[in-house]
């Protein structure tokens, strides 16, 4: 078996109190299957939403993920899988008081933002997501960008994420977009992100069985249409790497 390689900014397979796993038992068992299908360092994001969401960061939430993340890591380290601690941010969820590298990327010095997407109800998106960006980055922080192809708006123009990666802001698309799975339009809009260059690393958002953590099929999907010398930086975590490696010289 190939040594594993991949790196994924976004998964919900540590018990939080939002939709991914209920269970330390699931989340062992998803996370070996992201191991054994390549993954060498899985983040787990649970959701920050603000109060009024559908998953806000309640006290309740945070001791949930406190005590059950060192359980969950312990265990996949026997399997050769790292876990890494971090959070996907809504726009505004995180009050202004609050230290946004207490919400980043643990060792990258990245900080994972939720794109919002047309089940949100926002009517900013791209507005909203800018601003959450700049805070970020006020913050020292690199915004990594979850799942911008589900935002209605940039499913009108891909071209409109432009500004956003000339800023140097990293785009992740979700894998399960590459297929089809969250729809046509969807596929359409990511195909368009990567023939556009407009995407940095493709990651699970994995949450269940029914969203799994396997990243080793899109790699190949990706690889087929591109070949693998452009392909594997959106799966290696290099890009994150990159990105941090140029702020800290900044």
């Amino acid at each position: 078996m190939p040594k594993p390689w991949i790196v994924d900014v976004h998964s919900h397979l540590v018990p939080s109190g939002d939709d991914g796993v209920r269970t330390v038992a699931d989340a062992v068992r998803l996370c070996r299957q992201a191991a054994a299908h390549g993954t060498r360092v899985l983040y787990a994001t649970p959701h920050v939403q603000a109060a009024g969401g559908a998953h806000p960061l309640t006290a309740e939430r945070l001791a949930q993920y406190d005590r059950t993340f060192p359980v969950v890591r312990r265990a996949c380290a026997a399997f050769g899988l790292e876990l890494r601690r971090g959070f996907e941010l809504y726009p505004g969820a995180v009050p202004e008081s609050a230290d946004l590298r207490d919400f980043g990327l643990a060792g990258s010095g990245g900080c994972l933002i939720e794109f919002p997407g047309g089940w949100t109800g926002e009517r900013e998106p791209l507005r909203r997501t800018w601003e959450e960006s700049e805070r970020a980055e006020r913050a020292g922080l690199v915004p990594v960008l979850a799942h911008p192809e589900r935002c209605a708006e940039v499913i009108a123009n891909p071209e409109r994420l432009a500004p956003f990666a000339g800023r140097g802001w990293l785009l992740a698309p979700n894998a399960l977009s590459l297929d089809g799975r969250h729809g046509g339009a969807v596929r359409d809009a990511v195909w368009r992100l990567l023939d556009a260059a407009l995407a940095d690393l493709v990651a699970s958002d994995a949450h269940s069985d029914s969203r799994p953590p396997q990243l080793d099929w899109a790699y190949e999907l990706v690889a087929g249409r591109y070949g693998a010398a452009r392909a594997r930086p959106l799966f290696d975590g290099s890009a994150l790497d990159a990105r941090s490696r140029d702020e800290a010289a900044a």
